[in-house]
């Protein structure tokens, strides 16, 4: 279990032994009103609750997973540090990431390593890193302010107990801070008790001292140790070890099949087959497989036609596709299992019409070349009716894998994934079929977007543009003292409903913010709006303020009249105050502008797969190269 009393209780005796830990001290020192300044105003937000918070059973794994990224990371600016879309678009971040593992880390993590997002999970008993940099005033205290809260403390106490009060106070500061798991208040309390300080005088120090000292002694523990790991962290961290044994795997699975297919590749699977015309014999005749596969080419044609708009197919397939059907499977049985379903699909997709006409004569499989552009090219790139074909015929695929399941179900993927050259598109998940008479396949399956048809390479894609949570719980809210966030988020959802009902278009907030953004962006002449945005927040190596970024955002919504429009209508009917509405409307702005820096940080994270990734793992070249 982490040990988590901290050696010092003054700030001045932090001793910084990593990166990290010497921007945050710098930044609590620059910050404005620092540390030294003895009465620093406290907000109604800031008191804070010193229940027990219980440590996680994981709590020594996870923080040595922490320090392990941290540690070891010569981090430039604090920001780089607290914040994982920053520490992403910076410059450095191939120095910050330099080896395969470390980047598959990177990808894995949601909200765990980086305390901007973790800090969200710790809950209020606990101060967060982040929090630590943005307010330090409301964490630190310098020695003489909390010698002057004990002695107000005490102030009206006997005078005969001055001499045991002061003993007692200098006692007091050197107590090792207990467990987190432990309540600090009772602690210190029982603690009081037993020096037989009068219970009146106790209850002073505990209103007038214990809250501020206890919040300074937290602080600096968490200053020492890093982040301080409960039980609320357990998902974040499970998510993590998760991701990242699947990037593991997904590459050794990689190399083996790449091992596998050098010695015995498509090309030397080349058939052809020859149809004999046969007279019309009885369907009972043929073997459960045969109406199998019948049953999911009838539901694959209608589909086509009903889906990707293919008319030239008939609506009723020639039932002499069976004696076809029958006549391919006799040969293909006879194949490796893993290329079995990849053959029957081959046929299905590319003699469609003979096929269900039932005038195929002959039949030929082999690999066919493909440009070079086609295989990067993701379902976005191809006009609807091509996307909509592919997706289709993927799901057709799914289902040829479950009637002719092969004896290693990856390995038939990746044939699949070589021969189709699909690599951005998803599989689908299926389930085997039971009813007998009635088709039941259904070409309208949900993708399974962590498992594409290059399953490495959309692996690691799909972890890329996973890995940055982009949420309004993290943007810098400002809540008055009689407001709370769900209060806000009510507000906000009752305003962006109201936005999107509004017509034409051009009169809501979200298009006009959209396009304010995009024409920045085509404005070579001047610094963008997003790239002004990201430089308020890394704007120093040390101080580190919500201020900055809220001042920004505020501005940019008062020079271009960024507000819900109908301001009178929306607080007579929507219940929303002019207040509450403009400060929506800045979480708006903000969003998309937070939304344009998610953005640029996984286009940072493709050029970073595509320098530490080998191109030697993609049959295709690298899957990266053009993100």
């Amino acid at each position: 279990m982490q040990n988590l009393s901290s050696r010092f209780w003054k700030l001045e005796q932090f001793n910084p032994s990593s990166a990290w830990q010497q921007l945050m001290l710098q930044a609590i020192r620059e910050a404005p009103d620092s540390f030294l300044v003895l009465n620093t105003p406290r907000g109604v937000h800031d008191t804070p609750r010193t229940i027990n918070a219980k440590l996680s059973k994981n709590a020594d794994q996870m923080s040595k997973r922490w320090h392990d990224w941290h540690d070891t990371t010569e981090y430039k600016k604090l920001t780089h540090f607290l914040d994982k879309t920053c520490f992403c678009i910076s410059s450095e971040l191939p120095d910050y990431v330099p080896t395969v593992n470390r980047f598959f880390r990177l990808i894995s993590d949601r909200c765990f390593l980086f305390s901007n997002l973790s800090g969200f999970f710790q809950g209020p008993t606990l101060p967060a890193l982040h929090n630590l940099a943005k307010n330090p005033t409301h964490y630190f205290y310098s020695h003489e302010y909390l010698i002057q809260k004990f002695n107000s403390a005490i102030s009206q106490a006997p005078t005969e107990l001055e001499s045991k009060l002061q003993h007692t106070r200098d006692e007091l500061f050197t107590l090792s801070f207990p467990s987190y798991e432990v309540d600090a208040r009772e602690y210190f309390t029982h603690w009081l008790q037993q020096q037989n300080i009068p219970d009146h005088i106790i209850e002073k120090i505990q209103s007038r001292f214990l809250i501020d000292y206890i919040k300074h002694q937290q602080s600096l523990t968490v200053l020492s140790h890093g982040e301080i790991f409960t039980e609320n962290l357990d998902k974040t961290f499970d998510e993590l070890k998760k991701n990242l044994i699947s990037l593991y795997q997904s590459c050794v699975l990689r190399r083996r099949h790449l091992r596998r297919y050098s010695k015995d590749p498509l090309s030397n699977q080349i058939i052809e087959i020859k149809l004999n015309k046969r007279e019309h014999i009885p369907q009972a005749a043929y073997y459960d497989v045969i109406h199998d596969l019948s049953r999911l080419f009838r539901a694959y044609t209608h589909s086509l036609r009903d889906q990707a708009y293919c008319k030239d197919l008939p609506e009723s397939v020639n039932p002499y596709h069976l004696e076809i059907l029958d006549q391919v499977y006799t040969r293909v049985s006879k194949l490796p299992s893993a290329i079995q379903p990849l053959v029957f699909w081959h046929l299905f997709t590319a003699a469609t019409s003979k096929l269900a006409h039932g005038k195929l004569q002959s039949f030929r499989f082999m690999p066919k070349k493909y440009a070079p552009s086609d295989q990067k090219k993701s379902p976005d790139d191809f006009q609807y009716n091509r996307t909509k074909k592919i997706l289709l015929d993927i799901q057709l695929f799914d289902y040829l894998l479950d009637v002719l399941p092969p004896d290693d179900r990856e390995y038939a993927k990746f044939n699949f994934y070589v021969f189709t050259h699909f690599d951005r598109f998803p599989h689908f998940k299926t389930s085997s079929p039971k009813a007998p008479t009635k088709s039941p396949y259904t070409f309208n399956l949900s993708p399974a977007y962590d498992d594409c048809v290059d399953q490495l390479g959309g692996l690691i894609r799909y972890h890329i543009d996973h890995c940055i949570p982009h949420s309004v719980s993290w943007l810098n809210h400002e809540l008055p003292a009689n407001t709370s966030l769900t209060k806000r988020m009510d507000s906000l959802s009752t305003l962006l409903l109201y936005d999107a009902s509004l017509l034409p278009i051009k009169r809501r907030l979200t298009n006009r913010v959209n396009n304010l953004l995009q024409s920045s962006a085509k404005d070579n002449n001047t610094l963008n709006y997003v790239d002004q945005y990201i430089q308020q927040k890394n704007s120093s190596t040390g101080f580190y303020s919500d201020d900055k970024v809220i001042e920004y955002v505020t501005n940019l919504q008062k020079d271009h009249n960024l507000y819900f429009e109908g301001q009178t209508q929306i607080s007579q009917n929507l219940v929303v105050s002019s207040t509450d509405s403009a400060e929506c409307a800045r979480l708006v702005i903000q969003y998309y502008l937070q939304e344009q820096e998610v953005l640029l940080a996984r286009k940072a994270l493709y050029r970073l797969a595509a320098k530490l990734i080998p191109e030697n793992l993609f049959e295709h070249g690298s899957p990266f190269s053009d993100s």
